[in-house]
């Protein structure tokens, strides 16, 4: 039996309320944004075939090098395997990484180098989130050239952090 991307949702949703209190009266601004993405399953806009998640630790210091095509894994870097098999994506269509350690100081680096995510390094503090979505076009991936995603522990101490990706492509 062929494995088959359903469907699923990406939400970001704010809340935040601040308040002023002057002589005569209080003014209160209430922010409630919502966002949602929805996939579909296939290979064009707002469409997924495949997705990863795990939860993550690393030491301090200690770095991890994702393939997502499974290509590379040659160098250093670790398939990933959804078990289901090993990710080969073309496109990325999403990354969420959340940090569970919550300790001040800590933090971790997304990207630098060879990633599909075409930016420097990224700092992702205590308990932080981060999310990068690109569901019409998606973020094409090249073998040795955009296929290899770095994320690295600068911190005094371990850092355990939750992240998926998700994308077109397959499983090998």
């Amino acid at each position: 039996m062929a494995l088959t991307y359903i469907s699923g949702t990406t939400t970001v949703q704010l809340k935040d309320t601040q308040r002023n209190s002057l002589d005569l009266s209080v003014i209160t601004d209430a922010l409630s944004k919502s966002w949602a993405q929805t996939w579909v399953a296939g290979t064009t806009a707002n469409a997924v075939q495949v997705n990863w998640h795990d939860k993550i630790t690393l030491t301090s210091g200690q770095a991890t090098i994702l393939d997502v095509n499974n290509t590379s894994t040659g160098t250093g870097a670790v398939a990933m395997n959804n078990g289901f098999g090993n990710l080969q994506l073309t496109k990325v269509k999403k990354v969420f990484l959340k940090l569970e350690t919550a300790t001040a100081g800590y933090s971790l680096d997304i990207g630098g180098g060879n990633t599909p995510l075409a930016l420097d390094a990224v700092s992702v503090g205590a308990g932080g989130m981060f999310l990068v979505t690109n569901p019409v076009d998606g973020i094409t991936v090249e073998d040795a050239a955009s296929d290899l995603l770095l994320i690295s522990n600068p911190s005094a101490g371990a850092v355990v952090f939750d992240i998926c990706i998700a994308g077109v492509g397959a499983i090998a």
